[in-house]
């Protein structure tokens, strides 16, 4: 009996455990690794382990199914009328990532699914454990940055991929936590952003630290702040102006801004409708900066992402990718006035670490990103599913999952 029970929470923390650390792993230690092959193994993962574990049945609402449709509708006929007057289209490019994106979404339908089945105390302990090991990444790394200046973590490729992981969860943290270990948390953190040179990271600090603090709390990290930069061995300052200087080529700053030129380049050369559905790279529409890039012989750098998933679904969806931005950007407002995110233990639940995550993933929708079928937009529509589902029904169920065998 106690074997079952153990068994299906070890199922539970592995799920967890391969959604949000698999993809970056991958990516970091096998080189053919894309993003693309983890959203076909995401979405079959979680298929897969629902059905054979037996915790779910598979229902999946007509709108959803009408949702699916229309993008698919949408995305097809915005493909064939670039066809006629743009021959690099990738139209085998297009069919693949299609079937990608029904898998991608079918697990996250089913993912979401079962964490309605899954208590909230339950939830917690899986994402404290989740939290361990990001933290864990980050204090090691910052051992190896110092003694052997590589600016390397264990489990990411980037600082900037550890930044969009980390976020959520550390905004999670902060606001179940006491204003003590809130303050510890972002300190650690803070620490890590510095010494690995991560400027995602050290934004996402600030957007917390302005969430949850007061003034005067506010006043105090930020002479936190100075103490701990003036402390730091060797470090050097400059490398973040130069990350926001214009003036000097700088490829992670170019990359950026040819994310926003090339999405206003190709709403306003293909009619408002975009260039495609995953045909980001093998449009015309170039910009300075992508030209910049290409005199730099970077020509090829993120050309395939837009640098961030905005600008990537803008690019490709036209008007409908800039309507989606706003309705995120609505939900965002709305969940920024109106949850209390101050510190407090007793706040230790999923809807919680939902709103944190919806915050969070202004970073990779805005800033920093790598193309749709990411660990980190797979969780974002768990997360929307999630709250979709809480919004519309009068009572969640928490309980539904509990330790006792069947």
């Amino acid at each position: 009996m106690n074997f079952i029970i153990l068994k299906k929470d070890i199922s539970l923390y592995l799920v967890f455990f391969l959604l949000i650390f698999l993809s970056s792993f991958a990516r970091k230690y096998i080189p053919f690794a894309e993003s693309n092959t983890w959203g076909a193994l995401s979405g079959i993962f979680i298929m897969f382990f629902l059905y054979f574990k037996g915790l779910l049945n598979l229902k999946i609402k007509k709108l959803f199914l009408i949702v699916l449709t229309g993008v698919i509708a949408y995305s097809s006929i915005v493909i064939f009328i670039n066809m006629s007057f743009n021959p690099n289209l990738n139209i085998s490019r297009y069919i693949f990532s299609l079937f990608i994106l029904i898998f991608f979404l079918i697990g996250a339908v089913l993912f979401s699914s079962i964490l309605e089945k899954v208590n909230d105390k339950m939830f917690d302990k899986i994402i404290n454990s989740v939290f361990l090991v990001l933290l864990s990444d980050g204090l090691i790394s910052i051992f190896i940055q110092i003694f052997k200046n590589d600016r390397d973590f264990i489990l990411f490729r980037e600082p900037s991929h550890f930044a969009i992981v980390a976020l959520p969860v550390l905004l999670y943290k902060v606001t179940t936590s006491t204003n003590r270990h809130a303050m510890l948390f972002i300190f650690l953190f803070l620490c890590i952003g510095l010494v690995m040179k991560s400027m995602t990271l050290i934004a996402g600090l600030a957007l917390i630290a302005f969430m949850i603090f007061r003034i005067k709390n506010l006043v105090f990290i930020f002479a936190l702040l100075v103490l701990t930069a003036e402390n730091i061995p060797d470090l050097d300052f400059s490398y973040y102006k130069d990350r926001i200087d214009v003036s000097n080529v700088n490829p992670t700053l170019f990359v950026f801004l040819s994310g926003y030129e090339e999405a206003y380049l190709n709403v306003i050369n293909t009619g408002a409708i975009g260039i495609g559905f995953q045909q980001l790279g093998f449009s015309k529409h170039l910009g300075k900066y992508r030209k910049a890039l290409s005199d730099y012989g970077l020509p090829n750098i993120n050309i395939y992402d837009g640098g961030f998933l905005g600008g990537k679904l803008v690019s490709e969806m036209g008007v409908v990718g800039f309507f989606m931005i706003l309705v995120y950007l609505y939900k965002f407002i709305t969940i920024k006035f109106f949850v209390n995110f101050s510190p407090d233990p007793c706040k230790k639940n999923k809807k919680m670490f939902f709103h944190s995550f919806y915050i969070m993933f202004v970073f990779e929708l805005l800033f920093k990103g790598s193309g749709y079928f990411t660990q980190t937009t797979f969780l974002f529509f768990v997360v929307l599913l999630s709250l979709l589902t809480i919004d519309s029904s009068s009572r969640w169920k928490n309980d539904a999952y509990n330790h006792e065998a069947h």
